[in-house]
């Protein structure tokens, strides 16, 4: 509980919308389980004509020099990033790694990098 409003500490949202032109339903949820550190979301897509849908889940992960990023969708498939800051100053380098492994089309895929500079 919020110590003046009452009402919960951490911020999320709920949203819902349908997009007549495309014929979607769409649900979207954010919660920041720790402000500015742990962030969790969830978006549910689906057609009420044709009965076909997406589902993502993911979660958010800011350390001191460091970000992970994690994403589940409904078919299996599982996506990450990592971000991790080389220096503690303005414009040092950075390496990412990248992770996507699919057990539908049993793929899985790595990548990283270098960012030198801004």
């Amino acid at each position: 509980q919020h110590p003046l409003t009452g009402g919960d500490a951490f911020p999320s949202y709920l949203a819902a919308t349908f997009n007549a032109g495309q014929g979607m339903l769409s649900f979207n949820y954010k919660r920041a389980i720790t402000p500015s550190r742990v962030n969790v979301g969830a978006s549910l897509e689906c057609s009420p004509m044709t009965l076909e849908s997406q589902l993502l889940v993911g979660a958010e992960f800011s350390l001191t020099r460091s970000k992970m990023n994690i994403c589940v969708d409904g078919t299996g498939r599982i996506q990450s990033t990592l971000e991790a800051k080389l220096g503690r100053e303005q414009g040092s380098p950075s390496l990412n790694f990248a992770a996507e492994l699919d057990h539908g089309k049993n793929v899985m895929k790595f990548g990283y990098g270098l960012n030198i500079g801004s």
